[in-house]
């Protein structure tokens, strides 16, 4: 009896069986980050709402700013707002280089913050990051 087609299809069998894990384990993964992107956007939303000082909200978006870059651009270390801004103009990404130049601004030049600028910087990071890939941890 020639039983040398045998080992072919077993793994054929390991094989599928192989591909659907992943697709599951893919499913999963984009279906949290989806659910951690949503978290992250009520947070925002939430701390619009109900802002108790300005220069508290701006830290808020700041904390959330660093971990979506750090994930998104696969950072080891965290970086500083210009460095990173360096980064995303080499990526073409001038909607998100400029969101970091405006955070460095208002964070560090000692300007006077209103509650406008802070909800501002809240909607101008949403509007960008929808339609990136958010894989913050919280």
């Amino acid at each position: 009896m020639n039983t040398a087609w045998i080992l072919p299809i077993i793994l054929l069998i390991i094989a599928l069986i192989l591909s659907a894990l992943l697709l599951l384990i893919k499913n999963r993964n984009k279906i949290k980050e989806r659910n951690e992107a949503k978290r992250a956007y009520a947070e925002i939303q939430s701390k619009k709402e109900k802002i108790e000082t300005p220069k508290d909200s701006l830290e808020s978006l700041n904390k959330l700013a660093k971990n979506f870059f750090k994930n998104y651009l696969k950072l080891k270390a965290e970086l500083t707002y210009p460095e990173i801004s360096e980064i995303l103009k080499q990526k073409k990404e001038s909607g998100l280089a400029d969101f970091c130049n405006r955070m460095d601004y208002l964070l560090y030049s000692g300007t006077t913050l209103t509650k406008q600028d802070a909800i501002a910087m809240a909607n101008q990071f949403i509007f960008l990051t929808k339609s990136k890939k958010f894989k913050a941890e919280f």
